[in-house]
């Protein structure tokens, strides 16, 4: 699937803040709405996907013939997350909103089937401390305005499985974008233009020569992905070098986006803090170091050191 093909879904998700927008929930808090479930929608694409990889890769007969307890092996195995409902019940989100009557308790136990990282950075027990997505207090708040079924099946109906992870990240340079123009808050911490990631990646790939050399790219303030993502996405179009992401932010919402999709993508390793005063990768070094830290006033900053 090409790109300018996955760029459709972007009106399919922002439309669903036409129900916010209806519930009187101001423009200014959408993204922390749309966040958590955009994140759901990315989970499960992915995790259906790669599950339909794994049983074309064995195959038909070989899959009828392993053990239930060994299949969950082999898929916990791939590192990329765990859901209950996916791969024991055969169900996804959609299949959860069809029946409104189970749906608050069907849509808690989804929630709920996922493994714990993955939980984690949903926020689907969060109570004080790190809440990352916070979806628990989205969910409260959405039951509070009896919207939380309509909404959920806006966010249902939209499939990302057959697109590949640079898609998907395309996808969410825009959406992010759009997330930023609309709350000042968060407006210098979560986007990177797409245009400037490219120029990025161009700069980057005119300096480094093909080699086996793993080429390790670092970005010490990376909120959401879109930058350090984005120009592995690129460098990997352009050169045969193998490419491996590190990343750090603090705060708990764009950290968790960017160690979700880090999951999807071969021994990216994303954490949570902050760079100054606990850099988590002190000892490493890096052949390419990118970023775009926030600002307290107008204007960006871009730093981009190649070392190779």
């Amino acid at each position: 699937m090409t790109v300018n093909n996955i760029l459709q879904y972007e009106s399919n998700i922002w439309a669903t803040a036409d129900l916010l927008r209806g519930c009187g929930i101001k423009e200014s808090e959408w993204p922390s709405y749309m966040m958590p479930f955009f994140a759901l929608v990315m989970i499960e694409s992915r995790l259906v996907r790669m599950f339909d990889e794994l049983k074309a890769e064995i195959g038909a007969e070989a899959l009828a013939d392993i053990a239930k307890e060994d299949l969950i092996d082999l898929i916990k195995d791939k590192g990329q997350g765990y859901n209950v409902y996916i791969f024991e019940r055969n169900q996804t989100l959609k299949d959860i909103c069809k029946n409104d009557k189970s749906f608050d308790v069907d849509f808690e136990a989804y929630l709920r089937g996922f493994d714990g990282e993955t939980k984690d950075l949903l926020g689907v027990d969060a109570t004080e401390g790190e809440k990352f997505l916070d979806i628990k207090g989205i969910i409260t708040k959405l039951k509070a305005k009896k919207a939380l079924l309509g909404y959920t099946k806006e966010w249902s109906g939209i499939n990302l499985k057959p697109f590949d992870n640079s898609a998907i990240t395309t996808l969410e340079e825009h959406i992010k974008r759009r997330w930023a123009d609309i709350s000042a808050e968060t407006a210098g911490e979560q986007y990177t233009p797409d245009d400037v990631i490219g120029l990025i990646a161009e700069i980057i790939a005119s300096k480094i020569e093909e080699s086996d050399k793993l080429l390790k790219i670092y970005d010490c303030t990376c909120g959401g992905g879109n930058l350090l993502f984005g120009v592995e996405d690129r460098i990997n179009e352009r050169s045969k070098r193998l490419t491996q992401t590190f990343g750090q932010d603090w705060n708990d919402a764009l950290y968790a986006l960017a160690k979700i999709e880090s999951r999807f993508r071969v021994d990216s390793k994303i954490e949570h803090g902050n760079t100054l005063t606990d850099d988590k990768f002190y000892n490493d070094e890096f052949d390419v170091v990118i970023a775009n830290p926030p600002l307290w006033g107008n204007g960006t900053y871009l730093r981009v050191n190649v070392l190779v």
